[in-house]
């Protein structure tokens, strides 16, 4: 192929060789070498040509050409998902990542929750639920991290590479630039302007927000180019030439997008087209303007071609809606039907089940009121699922809970079953079993079992009791004697000076006292015997109260021994401690009276009065301190 610029320099029969820019602009060059003003304004300036009204059609936010990945099972959405992981550029494929990604979880979380419900409906709690994801899950999602990862690698790159391109033709203005002002031939400069356009044309696409201040930098520096050298006809006539082969080249880029079948596809190759023609060169207008048309003339063939499509499109979604809102509607009646057995709730989830079907066969609707009605609909089937999920899960916990207090009773009655605390132990199991029959059903399956566990510990502990009592019977009368005698001395017990001496006796009565066994026929009255020994060997001892920690701790220890004899003592902690605080709080009071009495005539007189009754409150309180501290030496 000829090199344009060597039968341009052929043609030109003139030598420019050793010529630079600023002799041009000197020189006597014949009229019909120079563009006239008239000339320039009709080379066309393709960035401000472009007709802006394609600009929407790939604006507009709905899906074309769309799959109906609700309709399709695991299997083929994985099929597709594999589609996708084998494309080289995935950027133009993220909705569909997210669409197959979005109907695999649905189906993925549908069989969980069916998982969850038998495992509920066969006994079991929704905290012991384990689902572990199978190995499709994981390769699954593994891969739409890979690819999410390469969304995100492409993205930076496509940044980066158009921040590249920006500079790259910032350096090519800059080239521009030095070659006007740079004073070489008209030959020399002609090649390198020719160079510059070739290397912009090839520096790809720039960051939108800066493409058109750039180009519009770029032809300034182009026309200043031209108008310093006054180039001639033929030169100029060169460059138009390549400028219109190239724009000649999209028309026809652009014609062959008729026969594309994919709307997507074709529209996305315009677009291209449509930057191409952008970084080419002038050329005539008239020329430019007819190519232009052709280039316009098919972008109104797809524009109609998309808007025919969308049309259908909108029809046909309208209606899906419309079928998707009665099942809507029906799904809502079905929720407020009361469900209060477990076939009731079956037959409720088989109607569920069945309209979601029916559901997947639809296509979509507009993406707005589509993806709100999905919204309504799988909200309610989950609050089917989830009002389902409780009734089992709270029926199984009531009795699951039952158990295990049953189990807790059971090893309480298996704790004691060898007691030889006859009486404390009986007591205890008795305890047991009344706690036993408040606690309601427990799992079919566990009932015989733990019920012949309980009644296996009852039995044995009471067995055992029966064979003791039975054979210590005769044994126990003869220990009456032996009470009735300790009661006897305690009620002849006569007190005398020494406190140590008196208390040691009496504490030996009761130790011996309590250490006999006696039948439980007579307990309660040998206990009324015993109790009324006490009492009168306290009343003896009353005239000896105020003598201090002595009396008090004979009186505590006699009561610590007798029936209920730690709950008295506690009670008569308790009041001492709460007297103790009154008296405190009253001496404080009274401390803080005085202050407000003065020196005047007759308040001495009150004043003593207020010490006397101070003292008198300390003093009191300061014995039942002593007391209070004999006491919590006893228990």
């Amino acid at each position: 192929m000829e090199n344009p610029q060597e039968k341009s320099n052929s043609n030109l029969k003139v030598d420019m060789k050793n010529q630079n820019l600023d002799d041009m602009t000197n020189s006597t060059v014949p009229g019909d070498l120079i563009i006239s003003t008239e000339e320039k304004q009709t080379v066309s300036k393709p960035f401000q040509a472009i007709d802006t009204e394609f600009e929407n059609i790939l604006d507009e936010n709905i899906d074309i050409e769309e799959e109906n990945y609700a309709q399709m099972d695991k299997g083929e959405l994985v099929s597709k998902l594999n589609e996708l992981m084998i494309q080289k550029d995935v950027e133009n494929s993220k909705n569909k990542i997210k669409k197959i990604k979005d109907a695999y979880l649905e189906i993925t979380n549908s069989e969980n929750a069916d998982r969850l419900n038998k495992f509920i409906e066969d006994g079991g709690l929704k905290s012991d639920f384990e689902d572990e994801p199978s190995k499709m899950e994981n390769d699954f999602f593994d891969k739409i991290k890979k690819l999410n990862q390469r969304l995100t690698d492409q993205r930076k790159l496509k940044e980066k590479t158009l921040r590249e391109n920006y500079a790259r033709k910032q350096e090519l203005i800059d080239d521009l630039k030095r070659l006007i002002e740079g004073g070489e031939s008209l030959n020399a400069s002609f090649e390198k302007y020719q160079q510059i356009q070739s290397k912009w044309r090839l520096a790809g696409s720039v960051p939108n927000n800066l493409m058109h201040t750039q180009w519009q930098d770029f032809q300034f520096h182009v026309g200043r180019f031209f108008d310093l050298v006054k180039i001639s006809k033929e030169l100029r006539e060169l460059d138009l030439k390549k400028n219109k082969e190239l724009k000649l080249g999209l028309v026809l880029r652009a014609e062959k997008l008729i026969d594309e079948t994919s709307i997507n596809r074709s529209l996305d190759l315009f677009r291209q087209i449509q930057q191409d023609w952008q970084n080419i060169g002038q050329i005539e207008k008239e020329l430019n303007d007819e190519l232009w048309q052709r280039i316009k003339k098919v972008g109104d063939l797809l524009f109609e071609k998309k808007e025919a499509y969308l049309k259908n499109l909108r029809i046909k979604q309208q209606e899906n809606l419309n079928k998707k809102r009665v099942l809507l509607e029906n799904l809502k009646v079905e929720l407020e039907i009361p469900k209060k057995s477990h076939l009731a709730w079956t037959e409720a989830e088989h109607k569920i089940e069945a309209t979601m079907a029916e559901w997947k066969k639809i296509g979509f609707g507009p993406q707005k009121e589509n993806d709100q009605v999905w919204q309504d609909f799988r909200s309610i089937r989950q609050v089917f699922f989830e009002k389902k999920m409780v009734y089992f899960e709270e029926l199984r916990k009531i009795q699951i809970e039952n158990l295990k207090k049953k189990i807790n009773l059971c090893e309480e009655a298996e704790a004691i079953q060898s007691s030889e605390e006859w009486d404390k132990s009986a007591t205890k199991l008795k305890t047991l079993q009344a706690e036993w029959k408040k606690i309601g059903n427990v799992p079919k399956k566990n009932s015989d079992q733990i019920w012949n566990r309980f009644r296996a510990a009852c039995n044995a502990f009471f067995d055992s009791k029966r064979l003791y009592d039975e054979s210590n019977e005769e044994k126990l009368k003869g220990n009456i004697l032996l009470k009735e005698e300790i009661i006897s001395k305690i009620n002849s017990f006569e007190p005398n000076e020494d406190f140590d001496q008196a208390l040691a006796i009496l504490t030996k009565l009761q130790t011996d006292f309590h250490e006999i066994e006696i039948p439980n026929a007579d307990k309660k009255r040998i206990s009324e015997l015993y109790q009324k020994a006490i009492n009168k060997v306290l009343e003896n001892f009353k005239h000896e109260e105020n003598s201090g920690g002595k009396y008090f701790e004979l009186k505590y220890k006699l009561i610590n021994h007798t029936e209920r004899g730690q709950e008295k003592i506690t009670n008569e902690k308790n009041r001492i401690q709460e007297k103790i605080k009154t008296l405190d709080s009253e001496i404080a009071l009274l401390e803080n009276n005085i202050g407000f009495f003065g020196k005047s005539k007759g308040s001495q007189k009150i004043m003593e009065e207020f010490q006397q009754k101070i003292s008198i409150t300390k003093t009191e309180s300061e014995q039942l301190k002593k007391q209070l501290k004999t006491l919590k030496s006893i228990q």
